[in-house]
């Protein structure tokens, strides 16, 4: 298979994106070559053969093309750019893969149509724009982690869960014993992560005599989550938290192993919808993880209502943190937790699967 994909960032040091730079590295194993078109260019090793920004940057069998938004360019340079690479790509590819920016797929869809050549997309997300739809029509197949993080309704879906690098992420004891109760979340900084729910858990915990830290991983995006933000900062006043709630800021993706390495507890805000890869990061870490999202019901299975708190109810979550590091079989339930993230959910496992479905 002659692969080439669309994503939006190329950069191993992205703290939201580095991810996508293994999932590249894992299709050219499995693909005769792989090409990649994306919106910005950062710091990547397909081994560059320093030939200018935006051409060949490889030898290994996969090239990547920007468009130029890591040169400032406009918007009108970013679509000059895309054709040109079609242009010059011609003939090159069999497949088409498409991560998460079903934009490309409307802006080349009649091309690749035209050409005969089979688009795939993977999107994990509870949105539903005009884009997604009109990207439906012109795939073959659309790859997503469950149905909550696909809302459309058609038969080219496939449910395949996530990929990790499970390598990446060695197992590690982090049960709680004395001393500061360490409590992380990672994400966005935004009203719909009800954070507050959190900063309050950390209060019902200290008056239960708990030395507790709470590290928010994660900064604002929009205006509107600077304005919360400031909100929260003014709840962590009021309960007089301000030396047990801390704002990280973003950490790139590849540091949180270290990172959490001397923290006890992770807590993950999202409510029901799509599968929040943190949580599985969380385990594969040795690190219990407790959720409000019932889709992850199955992988917790008889463990579910351990970590399974009522969203947006902190006396839920102040419970559940308590009754779990205060209980005795602790370790035996994150080794087996460990276990089925590890036979589930690697990252070789799912582009396997990726690339049989798309043959």
């Amino acid at each position: 298979m002659r692969l080439l994909i669309f994503t939006q960032k190329v950069d191993k040091n992205d703290s939201v994106l580095g991810f996508f730079h293994t999932w590249i590295k894992e299709f050219a194993k499995h693909c005769e070559s792989v090409k990649v078109i994306c919106l910005e260019e950062g710091e990547h090793d397909f081994k560059s053969n320093a030939k200018p920004r935006s051409e060949l940057r490889s030898t290994t069998g996969v090239e990547v093309f920007s468009l130029g938004k890591e040169l400032g360019l406009s918007y009108f340079s970013y679509l000059k750019n895309l054709y040109k690479y079609l242009h010059k790509l011609n003939g090159s590819y069999d497949k088409v893969f498409v991560h998460m920016n079903p934009i490309y797929i409307v802006l080349c869809g009649v091309y690749f149509k035209m050409k005969g050549i089979p688009i795939y997309l993977w999107y994990v997300h509870r949105s539903v724009d005009f884009k997604l739809r009109v990207a439906t029509l012109f795939t073959s197949k659309i790859f997503s982690s469950a149905k909550e993080s696909f809302k459309i309704k058609t038969k080219k879906v496939v449910y395949l869960g996530h990929g990790i690098d499970i390598n990446a992420l060695p197992n590690t004891s982090h049960l709680y014993i004395e001393g500061v109760l360490r409590i992380a979340y990672i994400g966005r900084i935004t009203p719909i992560k009800n954070l507050e729910t959190l900063i309050d858990t950390g209060y019902q915990l200290k008056k239960k005599n708990l030395n507790i830290q709470i590290i928010l991983y994660g900064d604002c995006v929009t205006e509107s989550d600077k304005n919360y933000k400031m909100e929260l900062e003014k709840i962590i006043k009021e309960k007089d938290l301000k030396n047990n709630v801390f704002f990280a800021g973003n950490v790139l993706h590849k540091d949180f192993p270290t990172l959490l390495s001397n923290c006890h507890i992770t807590v993950n805000m999202s409510p029901s919808g799509g599968m929040d890869k943190a949580v599985l990061e969380s385990i594969l870490l040795g690190i219990p993880t407790f959720i409000s999202n019932i889709i992850f019901s199955e992988l917790f299975g008889e463990y579910t209502n351990l970590f399974l708190y009522r969203y947006n109810d902190s006396l839920d979550l102040t419970k559940k943190i308590y009754d779990f590091i205060n209980m005795a079989n602790n370790k035996f339930i994150l080794t087996t937790l460990d276990s089925r993230v590890r036979k589930d959910f690697s990252l070789d496992h799912l582009i396997q699967k990726i690339i049989s479905l798309m043959n």
